[in-house]
């Protein structure tokens, strides 16, 4: 057991929680190429924290100083700076992973060893089989106060519902996180792999291991900022629709990776995402029959349902909706919300729809399913559906 004095693990966690405002300041002032002191000052001379006194101003900017400084790496803290505030916070996470080693710890043995059982389970029994091994480990962790455990335990969930691994503090299931690039370089550059797993990343001999979602995203990313893809070059005079084919099982990691390319302000293309389920929603409540719809399918079954939508419902509704002008270039017209759209809308003819409308700008597919290049199979189970005017991406 580790002695006291010795111990890496602190209890001040309790008092510093994730502070990603706080964080977000000072590295703006340290990117600014001001002294760790000027710094301080200044935080404390202009309150920028907003806090009641200057005690506690003084201790939470050397808290924040030291973190920024534990990853010993000046882009990331460019990155807290400047980056949007999912990317910021994932670097904050990081950096209160270098300075804390506790957290280290609770983010790898607990965490990273759920997604790489991928068990997306989480509750109050892995926090106290993670606070029992270190008691037994350490005997600093075995003096902290029960009411010390607490705190800090309730401190570990409110940083993973900050930074999303989280929906709520009540919530008892892990969400899909993907690591953003700027910080996996960062990790692997620092040779610092060992933080991957907290993030969801896994390597085996120098090969990234996310599943093989994780690199074909990253892929997608890059291409939907090229000029060709854009452009619809290479296409052969084809209309300039592409389809990313997924397991549907990976449907979370793809919705994380939607929000993180729409909120990335330095993509260098406008990303115009339209959920079909959410179209399909959005018609449903114009023509006021929203609530009738439970009603109507307990006394007439789902068949006479689904006639009656078509019948009211089709694809000129969608166009309606989904339409929108000016087009610009390096607008990508997203579609998602295929699968929950399914079967009140099919894919293959809203695309057929939609061609005329959007030629000038590409039409990007995000399919739960598969897609040969000549059929569309949603969740590669269901009866397939011709459809040729598309190409598969990545």
């Amino acid at each position: 057991m580790t002695a006291v004095h010795n111990s890496p693990y602190k209890g001040s966690l309790t008092r510093e929680q994730f502070l990603f405002y706080e964080m977000r300041t000072t590295a703006k002032l340290m990117a600014e190429g001001l002294s760790e002191q000027d710094i301080v000052d200044r935080i404390v001379t202009e309150n920028l924290f907003q806090y009641p006194t200057e005690k506690s101003l003084r201790n939470l900017s050397h808290a924040c100083i030291n973190r920024l400084n534990a990853m010993n790496d000046r882009s990331l803290v460019v990155a807290i700076a400047e980056q949007p505030s999912d990317v910021a916070k994932q670097i904050c996470l990081y950096a209160m992973m270098k300075h804390q080693r506790l957290v280290w710890d609770f983010m790898i043995t607990v965490i990273g060893e759920k997604y790489r059982l991928r068990d997306s389970s989480f509750g109050r029994i892995d926090l106290n089989v993670f606070f029992l091994r270190l008691q037994e480990q350490d005997d600093s962790v075995a003096s902290w106060s029960d009411s010390t455990i607490a705190k800090i335990k309730s401190v570990l969930v409110r940083v993973l519902v900050e930074t999303e691994y989280l929906d709520s503090n009540r919530a008892s299931h892990l969400n899909t996180v993907l690591l953003n690039p700027i910080l996996e370089n960062a990790i692997r550059s620092n040779n610092d792999e060992a933080a991957l797993p907290a993030f969801n990343c896994f390597s085996i001999g120098g090969y990234r291991l996310m599943g093989e979602i994780k690199e074909r995203l990253d892929g997608l990313r890059a291409l939907m900022q090229e000029d060709d893809f854009l452009d619809g070059k290479g296409l052969s005079n084809e209309v300039n629709i592409r389809i990313f084919c997924y397991d549907a099982a990976d449907e979370m990691t793809v919705r994380h990776f939607i929000r993180q390319i729409k909120s990335d302000q330095s993509m260098r293309c406008r990303i115009v995402e339209c959920d079909i389920y959410k179209v399909f929603l959005e018609i449903c409540d114009d023509m006021d029959i929203t609530e009738a719809i439970p009603d109507m399918e307990e006394a007439d079954g789902g068949d006479y349902l689904l006639e009656q939508l078509h019948s009211a419902i089709g694809v000129e509704e969608f166009i309606e909706k989904i339409q929108y002008s000016p087009h610009k270039r390096g607008d990508v017209l997203l579609l998602t919300g295929v699968g929950d759209a399914f079967p009140f809308m099919r894919v293959h003819t809203l695309l057929e729809a939609l061609q005329p409308y959007f030629s000038d700008i590409p039409i990007l597919v995000m399919y739960p399913g598969e897609f040969n290049g000549y059929y569309l199979r949603l969740f590669d189970r269901l009866e397939p559906n011709d459809y040729y005017r598309a190409f598969n991406i990545i």
